[in-house]
């Protein structure tokens, strides 16, 4: 029996000197390709990064379609608007003639025609409100209770602690046909939007670098290169220097940059909607339905697309 229990004990010895190195150099590995990866990380796929956050990939799905057609039917109200929009510009040309030219009568009928068309107009703007709101609804619903939380707590303590910085909600921000989701609000600083880098990677399919010796964000998407240094007005774009209104800077540990002119240089559309206080994003070379709505060059954003890289200190 000791004959047995002594070569057991050996077997096991022998193993164990065999696993063990095998064992520490796997976690060196693992070690070094985490530290290899401190610069940049994929983000390359939102919907998993979503059911990840405790969405089901099934409820992820049903928002998006249910997004994209709130989207097609605003379009759609847009379209409607506009040529009622002409068609009243056009009326009131004629009445401005039927006056001038005395004739009472028919100014009378186009300026009742006109009233009609206000009416119509005003209408289709309420319902164009109506679905915005429901769109901002489809967008909250994409984060979990706890993130919006987390997320409210946050605009609070950035409140307090930043006096020239307004915070926005998360559903203010919409990109057509896109996913966009914060981890800390977007805020508007010196009249314009500044959002977080990481949101930008993953909703635009940028690539994003942070030199945390240099302390310089790069933002490469396609042929296109933008350079921000924090809390400088200077950005290089493809190498040539472009003075910005307002400089990237940190907040709550996060990178956040100027919407408008990170995705305008991207060739995004951004369009600052009054009536209802939301920046839109649309990309002008899909072929998804564009948005025309009045710009508000105080307020900025940015656009759709999928993710990509981001870093860890620039998030």
């Amino acid at each position: 029996m000791k004959k047995k229990l002594l070569a057991t004990i050996t077997v096991v010895s022998l193993m164990t000197c065999i696993l063990i190195p095998g064992v520490f150099a796997d976690s060196a590995n693992r070690g070094n390709v985490n530290k290899d990866q401190t610069q940049i990380v994929d983000q390359d796929n939102t919907k998993d990064k979503l059911s990840d956050n405790g969405k089901d990939k099934a409820e992820v799905q049903q928002w998006r379609e249910a997004k994209d057609k709130l989207e097609v039917e605003k379009d759609a109200l847009e379209v409607e608007k506009d040529a009622l929009e002409s068609q009243k510009d056009a009326l009131e040309a004629q009445y401005e003639a039927a006056k001038e030219s005395g004739s009472t009568e028919l100014a009378g009928q186009l300026a009742a025609q006109i009233e009609s068309l206000k009416k119509e107009i005003e209408s289709k703007k309420q319902l164009m409100k109506d679905t915005q709101d429901e769109i901002k609804a489809t967008i909250r619903s994409t984060y979990t209770s706890e993130e919006l939380n987390n997320i409210e707590q946050l605009s609070e303590k950035i409140k307090e602690e930043n006096k020239g910085i307004t915070v926005m909600p998360v559903d203010s921000i919409v990109a057509k046909g896109k996913v966009i989701k914060f981890d800390i609000p977007p805020v508007i600083k010196d009249g314009r939007t500044l959002i977080p880098v990481r949101a930008l990677s993953e909703a635009f399919g940028a690539t994003v670098a942070w030199d945390p010796v240099e302390q310089k964000v790069t933002i490469s998407k396609g042929t296109t290169q933008i350079v921000l240094n924090l809390n400088s007005n200077t950005a290089y774009v493809n190498g040539t220097e472009v003075a910005i209104d307002v400089a990237p800077t940190t907040l709550s540990n996060r990178t956040i940059v100027p919407l408008r002119f990170i995705t305008e240089t991207l060739g995004l559309k951004v369009d600052w909607d009054e009536e209802t206080d939301t920046v839109e994003i649309s990309d002008d070379t899909a072929e998804t339905p564009t948005t025309s709505t009045t710009t508000d060059s105080t307020t900025t954003t940015e656009t759709p697309t999928t993710t990509t890289t981001t870093t860890t200190d620039a998030q």
